[in-house]
């Protein structure tokens, strides 16, 4: 997981009536422009209820009926996905002409960053917190054992000033 790409799918769109066998995306019923988005998979249904109830239990984000008629679709109400993806599909169907002149697009060249240059120096970083902590932990049991925790009672050095010194020498 940590060393694959990220080019999944981010949004799950599942049309029906399909066969799950024979999917082609270029023969779905369905606007064109939303057939070369990235970021989205089509997960076919054979019948409704079974696209339907994917949608109720978060499998996929809308339902799309595969139909040039009247275009028709469900989205579950407590899915953030569900609602844009809703809007990605209501714009699919907007011809790209209405957008010109009314918003200018920008792009900027960057490097992406992966999962594993985050994680990595993460891991690295709880390992070397709990090998302190556990370093600490274990020397405190061995004064215990060896009985230096109980001279310690007899000195005018606090427990605080002495785990301090023990913890950072030099102070």
């Amino acid at each position: 997981m940590i060393f694959s790409s990220d080019t999944r799918s981010e949004y799950k769109i599942g049309v029906f009536p399909v066969q799950p066998e024979n999917i082609i995306i270029q023969q779905l019923e369905i606007p064109e422009k939303l057939k070369t988005y990235k970021y989205i998979k089509f997960v076919p249904f054979a019948d409704f209820e079974q696209g339907l109830d994917r949608l109720r239990h978060h499998k996929i984000d809308i339902l799309l009926k595969n139909s040039r008629a009247t275009p028709s679709y469900w989205i579950s109400d407590t899915s953030p996905k569900g609602y844009l993806m809703e809007k990605v599909v209501k714009e699919s169907m907007i011809p790209e002409e209405v957008f010109k002149g009314k918003i200018k697009k920008e792009e900027i060249k960057g490097k992406q960053i992966r999962y594993l240059d985050w994680l990595f120096p993460g891991i690295l970083g709880m390992n070397i917190m709990f090998s302190s902590l556990f370093g600490v932990g274990y020397i405190i049991v061995r004064y215990r054992r060896s009985g230096v925790l109980k001279r310690l009672k007899a000195t005018p050095v606090t427990p605080f000033e002495y785990l301090t010194a023990n913890w950072c020498p030099g102070w």
